[in-house]
């Protein structure tokens, strides 16, 4: 059972987070069969994390439980915790979209060198955030551009590993248009669900992803935690004589063996419950939200930032004859600088 829904995120996307929050309190409220059967989460409720990158800021803190207040989503969650991890400013970095040739002189012009490459922030605040998760239960990471589409979103999550299967990741892959290298055409994105309740994800995977994945940045240096594991078994594949390695190569030294990545792969579990449309030209109209959430089987989550609009005009088609008016007042803070913004709230 999911114990912990983690969202990572920085102060820069307040008002994402504010639109993920409104899409729970929208799914809680949208009438599927007659007004009055509202479909809430199933007890127990899983806890929500929250954690930033940055150092303790309490204002930013207040304003995020006023939030949870708003859209009453103690509905969902049995509560609220909000972490500072106050990354030191070396490691605090984020850097992509950038040509190959810049990267390698901008990480030696760092001084001291951040420990996981250019996307040090995001892979760190993820190390120390699942550290924090409930260790009884599963941990879904949802980032702020993952909505859900279905009021029951954590019933269909908790229903996507069987029990008794035994296995450290559970999400999906990429979906999308966007060709992607063969190395991680298969890789599963970040938001995820993790078992964290497994004794050995937190005292053996987890210290090793975090220690391989930094071996792997001194070379791999755009590496992101969750394609760690693809690029490892990648490269391993293409460098079985690891006692002749490029000098480009030798992290390979502090990776496991090949027959043990291939092992841990088969612990990573592809599931339909979430789907991931994370490229930037992946984006579903309204209409096409609509077929997906009411049709057979449905996905609880998708992860799409350009569908944001798309799935927030749906789920306020579907609820807004029920929502209460302080909700839906709320909406302008709440999408105030999504593209299509003055669309969705025409139909208020």
């Amino acid at each position: 059972m999911i114990s912990t829904v983690l969202v990572p995120t920085t102060p820069k996307e307040l008002a994402d987070l504010s639109r993920l929050f409104f899409s729970w309190h929208a799914c809680q409220r949208i009438n599927v069969t007659c007004r009055n059967q509202l479909q809430l989460c199933s007890k127990p409720q899983p806890r929500l994390l929250i954690t930033f990158a940055s150092p303790q800021d309490d204002k930013l803190a207040i304003r995020i439980r006023n939030l949870f207040e708003i859209y009453s989503l103690e509905e969902i969650f049995s509560g609220i915790d909000i972490f500072f991890l106050a990354l030191e400013p070396a490691d605090d970095i984020y850097i992509k979209d950038i040509p190959f040739r810049s990267k390698i002189p901008l990480l030696k012009r760092l001084n001291p060198p951040p420990q996981f490459g250019l996307k040090s922030g995001p892979n760190l605040q993820f190390f120390k955030s699942i550290s924090l998760c409930d260790p009884s239960g599963i941990t879904l990471l949802n980032e702020t551009d993952m909505l859900p589409i279905v009021p029951n979103w954590i019933e269909i999550c908790n229903q996507a590993v069987p029990s008794g299967v035994d296995f450290l990741v559970a999400g999906a892959a990429y979906l999308g248009n966007q060709k992607l290298s063969a190395r991680i055409a298969l890789h599963l994105n970040g938001n995820a669900l993790y078992n964290t309740s497994s004794k050995y994800f937190a005292e053996e995977y987890l210290p090793m992803w975090r220690h391989s994945l930094a071996s792997m940045c001194a070379s791999e240096i755009s590496a992101a935690y969750d394609v760690w594991l693809d690029l490892a078994i990648s490269h391993s594949s293409e460098n079985r004589d690891r006692e002749h390695l490029s000098q480009k190569s030798l992290w390979l030294k502090n990776q496991p063996p090949l027959s043990d990545l291939i092992k841990l792969k088969s612990k990573m579990l592809i599931i339909s419950q979430i789907y991931n449309f994370c490229g930037a030209a992946d984006c579903f109209a309204p209409d096409q939200i609509a077929r997906l959430a009411e049709g057979p089987n449905p996905p609880a989550l998708i992860h799409s930032r350009a569908s944001i609009p798309s799935i927030l005009s749906y789920l306020l088609l579907r609820s807004r004859e029920i929502m209460p008016r302080s909700s839906l007042n709320a909406l302008s803070a709440s999408i105030d600088g999504v593209k299509g913004f003055e669309a969705i709230l025409a139909i208020l």
